[in-house]
């Protein structure tokens, strides 16, 4: 066996005994340069067995015969944006299609989802990307039987359960919601702004995060409270209300706490107040600044907005690669640790925040 296999066969042990290694990482473990490890990888890659993505590294075993018939099935329970559901799929979809399996996709509810996972598997799917929608805290205290007795692996998605919480024992991934607070408002702030509006309107998952950070991440940014007292500076608005209560309920806020920026989730709302506001008299970006949540809408408003985008592509993608290494480290006998991965949003600036409001 020629020096350059014997290299490359060390380099795969490696990566191995822990299914993921960063590149520089194995670099100095095998005591050679970034670009011949750069070359080992590359036709490692070529033949198969590796997978290189953003400096790291995957083992992939060669599949073959009914094996590589195998699926990942993806749970979507029924979700108000589906917009949201679409791009975590079709990312989920690349993701497990470049690991030559196919991908499966059932939409229900939490009372049809173990029946849905039993099919699933009796399909041959080797793991389970499970995407609930929980729209109230009682229902994020759901225990779901079937997820942790389920013979494949299950990775939760997009959704946080605490330390007590059953389903805490299950591998998840998900976005960093109060990253992406911190990265609206210190936009913001540094723009110059110091009295922001923190808008939400529907309770999700999401919003309850948002409302449970925006005070602490406010005091971390040594952001001002309002004139009149909000110390929260954190407007709900009931989805309920009639366009011009809503407007109302803003312009109070503008007038008698002199805000100057608003941060809104998500960028459907934000898209609807920034035409409130104009009809109104109030011009973003030149009176009023303003930065949403999501970015599914917003880029293409009258007004392109500037956005917090979670991560959706990236969370689904290492959903698919932790039911890869559970699936593969059990098969293969061996014991793993729980993964508990976050994301952090990315912050996208455009128009809205492009005027002198603040400075």
């Amino acid at each position: 066996m020629g020096i350059v296999r014997v290299r490359q066969e060390r380099l795969l042990a490696s990566v191995r005994r822990t299914g993921r290694a960063r590149l520089q990482d194995l670099a100095a473990e095998l005591e050679v340069s970034s670009a011949t490890l750069r070359r080992d990888v590359a036709d490692l890659a070529a033949r198969g067995l590796l997978l290189r993505s953003h400096g790291q590294v995957e083992v992939i075993e060669p599949l073959s015969g009914r094996q590589r018939r195998g699926a990942v099935g993806i749970i979507a329970m029924p979700y108000r944006h589906e917009g949201y559901i679409s791009a975590f799929v079709n990312a989920a979809k690349q993701e497990i299609e470049r690991r030559n399996m196919r991908c499966v996709l059932e939409v229900g509810d939490d009372e049809s989802s173990g029946e849905l996972v039993a099919q699933m598997v009796s399909a041959g799917c080797v793991g389970i990307v499970y995407i609930p929608q929980w729209y109230s805290r009682s229902s994020e205290e759901t225990v779901l039987p079937w997820a942790l007795r389920c013979p494949v692996p299950v990775v939760l998605t997009e959704r946080e359960v605490g330390a007590a919480h059953p389903l805490f024992e299950l591998d998840s991934v998900v976005t960093d919601h109060r990253a992406g607070l911190v990265l609206a408002l210190r936009h913001l702030r540094d723009l110059g702004h110091r009295r922001i509006l923190t808008v939400v309107e529907q309770d999700s998952p999401t919003t309850r995060i948002l409302r449970a950070s925006d005070s602490s991440v406010r005091d971390e940014l040594d952001l001002e409270p309002g004139v009149s007292g909000h110390r929260d500076d954190l407007l709900v608005l009931d989805p309920s209300l009639e366009v011009v209560d809503r407007w109302q309920l803003i312009a109070e806020r503008i007038r008698t706490d002199g805000v100057t920026a608003m941060f809104v989730h998500n960028d459907h709302l934000a898209l609807s107040l920034v035409s409130d506001l104009r009809r109104h008299g109030i011009v973003v970006p030149d009176d009023l600044s303003v930065v949403a949540y999501d970015d599914l809408v917003g880029p293409v408003g009258a007004v392109p907005l500037t956005t917090v985008a979670p991560p959706k592509q990236g969370v689904a993608r290492e959903a698919v690669a932790l039911v890869a290494r559970r699936h593969r480290q059990e098969s293969g006998g061996g014991t793993v640790a729980t993964a508990h991965l976050r994301l952090v949003p990315r912050l996208t600036i455009r128009a809205s925040t492009t005027g002198k409001a603040g400075r």
